[in-house]
């Protein structure tokens, strides 16, 4: 279940922290990274391109940031990655 802290700061840091990347431009880079780390710990059962592709997009649709400083930091290019994962 996903912890969403009741504290202002703690809010902040867990953007920053967990899911900042979702907001900068070496998104894709670390999704790739992230794919390969997913099957790895999953006994190196392979992720089709298609299905991780629709699943970062899920995603990213999806995704709430916690903090105002978490969407006037990351917002923007979040929403940029989002439309160069749908091209």
């Amino acid at each position: 279940m996903y912890h969403i802290p009741s504290n202002k700061l703690w809010r902040i840091i867990k953007d920053a922290d967990d899911v900042g990347h979702l907001g900068k431009p070496r998104f894709r880079k670390n999704a790739e990274q992230f794919k390969l780390e997913r099957e790895y710990l999953n006994d190196n059962t392979l992720i089709s391109d298609k299905d991780w592709l629709n699943s970062n997009i899920d995603f990213l649709q999806n995704h709430n940031w916690l903090s105002k400083v978490g969407i006037k930091a990351f917002n923007k290019t979040k929403k940029g990655n989002l439309t160069i994962i749908k091209e």
